[in-house]
């Protein structure tokens, strides 16, 4: 058995060194992908992080009927010259990072103090499937931008961005080829799967597609504004996305349009909020990472301040309590809003009360008459 991971990309230098590195992580054998005229260093980066170019075209447009066509293409060329009788594939996009979401036997235990370490790869979770499971789904979460800095390349990006929310957006991204069988077809988005022929059950629900379509807020805009603009002629790279919701859904314009408009709002409106969460809500502490999940991450582009919080968050959410002590304290040690100052001290409280009730209980007592009802509200939920 062997199981490999496909992108198709377009100008993704900033993520996909982490995407390939996570699908390694997972235990992918090969990472491969199909560039579509990229005119940045996304293959640059891409092979220098392990991954195969297999494909290559350029659009003018975005045309996912071309993009699903070189990558069922691939797969299909690369299964037929495989010496593996049977061959998972993971259809996945340059920001999207799978992973077993909670559910019997996959060793992942979502409370705020799961044991880091402990959760099954997606190599061993298919391997351990039946073999009339041929194809894989689970719920897109998209993770929100909110607090600096949003990313840093090389990194999982929920290292910087914990925190998400459960679209309901369905995708079926784990798909089983066996030697001699039909080509299983992805359709666009790997939202459904063509079984051509083939005969086989689906694993429901038993993956989280961490999603991080926002990173560096400029860089995003930018890449947002390449898409929805118009060029001399009147057209746009989201001309086939927007006739294909029109055709589909009814509507006049794709949501990336929407996205453009709103993207500094969304930003805002998320900023700070980390800050006042007990728990992402998923085993942030078992994510896949390939690199020393217990050291600080020091961003050049970060201020003290901001990689602090980064960091204290981060050792926060995978329970090392006593580093996130230290982290926030050195926070404190920066200038900054007088409602961050509160938080903080609020989050140095919480990881008191894993080790020094006392110390919790004398914070809380100190800063309770400075605090809104929300805060209020926070501190009330803490066991001391």
């Amino acid at each position: 058995m062997q199981l490999n991971a496909i992108l198709c990309l377009w100008n993704e230098e900033d993520i996909i060194a982490s995407t390939v590195r996570h699908a390694f992580a997972q235990g992918c054998d090969n990472v491969c992908f199909v560039d579509n005229g990229s005119t940045d260093d996304t293959v640059r980066v891409a092979q220098e992080a392990g991954a195969r170019l297999v494909a290559s075209f350029r659009t003018d447009v975005f045309d996912e009927s071309k993009k699903v066509h070189y990558l069922n293409a691939a797969v299909e060329a690369l299964n037929r010259a495989s010496s593996h009788d049977v061959n998972w594939w993971l259809y996945i996009d340059a920001d999207e990072f799978p992973d077993l979401g909670p559910g019997p036997g996959h060793g992942a235990d979502t409370g705020p103090d799961a044991v880091m370490g402990t959760a099954m790869t997606l190599r061993d979770f298919v391997a351990g499937l039946p073999p009339s499971v041929g194809a894989v789904h689970g719920y897109m979460h998209d993770h929100l931008p909110t607090h600096r800095p949003y990313f840093a390349s090389g990194y999982h990006p929920a290292d910087f961005m914990p925190l998400c929310v459960n679209t309901g957006v369905e995708k079926v991204p784990l798909l089983r080829y066996v030697r001699g069988a039909p080509h299983v077809a992805s359709p666009g988005g790997a939202h459904t799967f063509g079984p051509n022929g083939n005969t086989f059950d689906v694993a429901h629900g038993a993956l989280t597609i961490h999603h991080f379509n926002h990173r560096d807020l400029d860089r995003t805009l930018e890449r947002l504004g390449r898409l929805v603009s118009r060029n001399a002629d009147g057209t746009s790279r989201i001309d086939w996305m927007d006739a294909y919701t029109r055709r589909v859904h009814g509507k006049d314009r794709s949501m990336y349009h929407e996205r453009y408009a709103t993207l500094r709002e969304t930003y805002a409106r998320n900023a700070g909020r980390a800050l006042k969460t007990r728990d992402p809500g998923y085993a942030y502490g078992n994510l896949a990472r390939w690199y020393d999940v217990h050291a600080d991450k020091d961003i050049p582009s970060a201020t003290r301040l901001e990689n602090c919080i980064s960091n204290g968050l981060h050792h926060l959410f995978c329970g090392h309590h006593d580093l996130a002590l230290c982290r926030f304290n050195d926070a404190l040690e920066q200038p900054c809003p007088d409602t961050t100052r509160l938080w903080l001290l609020i989050r140095m409280a919480e990881c008191f009360a894993h080790s020094d009730r006392q110390a919790s209980r004398e914070i809380v007592a100190a800063i309770r008459p400075a605090c809104d009802a929300e805060m209020a509200a926070y501190l009330h939920t803490l066991p001391i």
